[in-house]
């Protein structure tokens, strides 16, 4: 795979025709950037080629000596392969950011994003005064199929459930996961009767009819607890809360 960047410091030859057969190398050379790798998402452009020298001391090309032009066009060539460092590190960072808020095998937020995002809608609740609340769904009968399939039967099980959560969301809802079966999920505009009748629903969707792996049922369990929102009450209060209430889920 060929860089997006270029992978040498030399400093970029004088332009506007004043070029130098005997430049000195600049503080830069010799240092090779790191090269380009896709980070998940499209990369960045290559940097532009410095603009001219006369441009730059906004002087004419004629009046301006030529060590000096020598060595602004090295110094713009130095400072453009900056630029494109920097784009290559924040590129990176973002990658890094939204890497560490998706959960690594599913399609579904991890819990420190999923917390962030109960957050927001407990603010925006508070704000607006409209109601929210959040589902605490924990999927019993993994373990089995783990011992029963192995690690890919689990992952296609919980894949398949992630789906079927998803499909039944709207997009201003999240869904998370938590890891050892327990999903998260926030509805927002939602009072606490509406949401209980979702819970229902969603238990139904991830049950009947069961996920399969080879043709093989993966008989589940399912226990859910919803707590609705209240003003002045942070996440880890409404956690507590929706933990406290769960209690079996048939799915019929």
């Amino acid at each position: 795979m060929s860089d997006d960047f270029p992978t040498s410091t030399q400093p970029a030859s004088p332009v506007g025709g004043a070029g130098s057969d005997q430049q000195q190398p600049g503080p830069f050379a010799g240092r090779r950037m790191t090269p380009w790798r896709s980070y998940g998402a499209a990369a960045p452009l290559r940097p532009a080629p410095p603009a001219d020298v006369a441009s730059l001391l906004g002087m004419p090309l004629g009046a301006i000596p030529k060590p000096i032009q020598d060595k602004v066009a090295e110094l713009a060539g130095e400072i453009e392969l900056l630029r494109a460092e920097l784009d290559h590190a924040q590129h990176h960072v973002r990658w890094l950011e939204e890497r560490a808020d998706h959960h690594p095998q599913l399609a579904a937020l991890a819990r420190p994003a999923l917390l962030r995002a109960l957050g927001h809608a407990l603010e925006q609740s508070a704000r607006t005064e409209l109601p929210g609340a959040l589902i605490l769904l924990h999927v019993g009968g993994l373990d089995a199929v783990r011992l029963a399939w192995g690690l890919e039967a689990l992952d296609a099980v919980l894949a398949e459930l992630t789906a079927r959560l998803t499909a039944a969301l709207r997009q201003s809802d999240a869904l998370g996961y938590f890891d050892n079966g327990d999903f998260a999920l926030v509805l927002t505009l939602v009072d606490e009767a509406a949401a209980a009748g979702k819970l229902e629903r969603l238990v139904a969707e991830c049950a009947l009819p069961p996920p399969l792996w080879r043709d093989q049922e993966a008989a589940l369990t399912f226990s859910a607890g919803l707590a609705a929102f209240r003003p002045d009450e942070d996440g880890t209060a409404l956690l507590r809360r929706a933990d406290a209430a769960r209690r079996p889920m048939s799915g019929q």
